[in-house]
């Protein structure tokens, strides 16, 4: 089974890094995302996943909603060292998590960065994130380096169970509405 993920972060949180050392094991240079890379990469435990990267600069923010169709999760990555824009990256998750096409869809922020002085922990992101209010899914904050590769595997695992669980969870559901 594949399973379609969506990925967005603020620009320069390290998306399209991660998704390419996921899928290349390998730390390439990059320019900011115009529009979207996809790639498929597979977990360690064999999980398919159609990753949607799509850009974060602040013109274009406004295309993710063209993208959220079908998602079976999202990653959201964050910048955990660039304090400064924790705010604008908390609305921006909250807006893309309040639509309609993204109710239940579990979640799995990126705490991106590590490596670098000053950055916000998990349980600093949490908070900073008003995750608490996002009762309606499962979430999980992973704290990873794409420059050291530090956390990039175990988060993947942990959205791959995410999405699992959910999609399991619908087709349950669905066929206990299909038997009343």
């Amino acid at each position: 089974m594949e399973y379609r993920i969506l990925m967005l972060g603020l620009d320069q949180s390290g998306k399209s890094s991660i998704l390419y050392k996921l899928k290349l094991d390998e730390n390439l240079m990059l320019i900011p995302t115009i529009g979207f890379n996809r790639e498929n990469i597979k977990t360690e435990n064999g999980v398919s996943l159609t990753v949607w990267d799509v850009g974060g600069q602040e013109e274009i923010r406004n295309l993710w909603t063209h993208y959220l169709q079908n998602t079976d999760g999202l990653i959201y990555v964050v910048d955990s060292a660039h304090r400064q824009s924790i705010h604008v990256s908390a609305r921006e998750l909250h807006n893309i998590c309040d639509k309609e096409e993204m109710r239940g869809v579990p979640l799995l922020v990126m705490a991106n960065k590590q490596d670098l002085p000053d950055q916000m922990n998990e349980a600093e992101l949490v908070s900073a994130l008003n995750l608490g209010k996002m009762n309606d899914r499962k979430w999980k904050v992973k704290g990873t380096s794409v420059i050291t590769g530090d956390g990039l595997s175990e988060a993947i695992e942990m959205l791959a169970s995410l999405v699992i669980e959910h999609r399991a969870g619908a087709t349950s559901n669905s066929n206990a509405e299909r038997d009343l």
